[in-house]
């Protein structure tokens, strides 16, 4: 992994160059992606593929220090790292449980939607898209909800920017209570 210069914020194409000054290597990507985001300062709490693998019981979830090597103590965190605050699909885990949970859940979550005259028919975003959420026709972007998981790789996969998101109920009120 090279971040001797990373992206953070919108990136990893649309986000802002940061001084990480870091070059990792590791037999174990996911162990190596949990420790570099906790460097970055993120709960792993908050990080969904955490999530994801607590869930799972993987023994990645719990970091060894044993492991870690190099010029950065475990202990290391980049200070001033922005981390997006995009409120994506397992945000509220009971409402798949509920009937409509699902339209709730789409209605409170941010989603990808097209600039005007930004798109140069790369196709990049329909390449990464794993749901086959997206359409490209005549420079004109189509994003079908229903199969969108709010991954946001569309964003970060775009050269030039083409994709922003329109904020769900739930970042609307967020933004509203930080005012």
């Amino acid at each position: 992994m090279d971040g001797i210069i990373g992206m953070d914020g919108l990136g990893p194409t649309n986000g802002n160059p940061f001084p990480y000054g870091v070059i990792g290597g590791a037999q174990d990507a996911l162990a190596m992606d949990f420790w570099l985001c906790r460097m970055m300062g993120l709960k792993l709490d908050d990080f969904p593929l955490w999530q994801a693998a607590a869930a799972r019981n993987m023994p990645q979830c719990s970091p060894n220090e044993s492991d870690l090597a190099g010029d950065f103590q475990p202990s290391h965190v980049w200070h001033g790292v922005d981390i997006p605050k995009l409120v994506g699909l397992a945000v509220i885990p009971l409402l798949s449980r509920i009937p409509f949970g699902g339209k709730l859940e789409q209605a409170l979550t941010s989603r990808p939607v097209m600039r005007p005259g930004y798109c140069i028919e790369c196709g990049k975003c329909v390449a990464v898209c794993r749901a086959e959420a997206i359409e490209l026709k005549n420079r004109n972007l189509t994003f079908d909800y229903k199969k969108c998981v709010r991954c946001y790789c569309c964003h970060e996969m775009c050269p030039v920017d083409a994709i922003k998101f329109k904020d769900g109920l739930l970042m609307k009120i967020l933004k509203l209570l930080r005012r």
